[in-house]
């Protein structure tokens, strides 16, 4: 999403297979956020991807908001760090 040219929201979506598209990294500008944008960035996503299941990551403390969305918790993602000296 952009206003005035300058970029204020937006996400990674990724298509995996015939059926899924996965949604992460929605992200707004501080100076932008509490004005719907992620939503609406979310809903066009979703929009441009009929019949998909829609598969989203977030952080735990986003649950709500995405929950108002239609989002239901279903899982859990753990995340690894590969330690520096395995290099």
């Amino acid at each position: 999403m952009t206003e005035n040219r300058k970029i204020t929201s937006g996400a990674v979506a990724i298509r995996y297979g015939m059926s899924d598209i996965y949604i992460t990294f929605v992200s707004t500008d501080s100076s932008h956020r509490h004005k719907g944008m992620a939503a609406k960035v979310i809903r066009h996503i979703i929009s441009q991807n009929p019949g998909r299941n829609v598969i989203l990551m977030c952080e735990e403390k986003l649950r709500d908001f995405y929950t108002r969305l239609g989002f239901v918790h279903s899982d859990n993602v753990y995340l690894y760090t590969l330690r520096e000296e395995s290099f």
